[in-house]
């Protein structure tokens, strides 16, 4: 299986990121190919609600999303991972999640497998709620089989993170997939 993570901290070597690094880490250990998109590090600007993805078949904006697209479409499985930022996702990761929209026409992300990786420096894993709630509706809406998340509290900063049993669930989690 091939298997995309899309990266939205603004962070290269935070924790999210570490916890896609050990996601990776185990995929790869069961075999699956891996490829990483940093959304934050990339120029993918906001929808514009234009609408001509319906009339031409992809998003008209020239940046780096029609690099996303095509690693997408060559991907069985998208793993979204961000921290926790007031409540929510990064508002990089926000960019490429709202111009998903412009997949839908030809259907895109239908029948590919889903997971969100969150960071977030509260304890209370509950916190994340509304997050992964929000992403089991675009999953759902997309068309994709949502296969899981890992909320990694209390993780809001590298040392932390790197000291806690997260990274090894990361692991477990990309080797289970």
């Amino acid at each position: 299986m091939k298997i995309l993570i899309i990266e939205g901290s603004p962070h290269k070597k935070g924790s999210s990121n570490m916890l896609a690094e050990s996601f990776a880490e185990g995929a790869r250990g069961s075999g699956h190919d891996v490829v990483f998109f940093d959304a934050a590090h990339e120029d993918v600007g906001p929808c514009i609600a234009c609408d001509r993805c319906f009339k031409e078949g992809h998003c008209v904006r020239n940046d780096a999303f029609g690099k996303l697209t095509g690693m997408i479409g060559d991907s069985d499985m998208v793993v979204f991972v961000t921290p926790l930022y007031f409540f929510t996702m990064t508002t990089q990761l926000k960019a490429v999640v709202d111009r998903l929209y412009s997949l839908i026409p030809n259907r895109t992300m239908s029948g590919k497998r889903a997971a969100l990786l969150v960071a977030q420096n509260n304890e209370d894993a509950g916190i994340c709620d509304g997050l992964i709630w929000n992403f089991e509706r675009i999953f759902g809406y997309l068309g994709m089989e949502c296969v899981g998340s890992l909320v990694a509290a209390g993780c809001g900063d590298p040392t932390r993170t790197a000291a806690s049993g997260f990274m090894d669930k990361a692991r477990e989690f990309g080797r289970s997939v």
